[in-house]
């Protein structure tokens, strides 16, 4: 049996993913992000503002998410912003 086909998708697929990655990218657009990221950016905004979690802002998942949208929303106050960072 062959596998030199699949070797060479094996080395072009870095490139491959990098390039659907873009045009993901492009294609959403870096302001826009949906209403469910939309809430976790907010959430943890107002956690980092002092507000307790699922107390003061109510979410219906697992605050893993909280956990992992809190460095986009923690670089934008670096002047980065956050739904182009969340994406990422």
């Amino acid at each position: 049996m062959d596998f030199s086909n699949d070797m060479r998708l094996e080395r072009a697929a870095p490139g491959l993913w990098l390039l659907l990655a873009a045009l993901c990218l492009a294609a959403v657009g870096p302001a826009y992000v949906n209403h469910d990221a939309a809430w976790y950016l907010y959430m943890v905004d107002r956690w980092r503002d002092g507000a307790s979690l699922y107390r003061e802002v109510v979410d219906t998942n697992p605050p893993l998410i909280i956990w992992l949208t809190a460095p986009a929303v923690l670089a934008h106050a670096a002047g980065i912003g956050a739904p182009l960072l969340f994406k990422l």
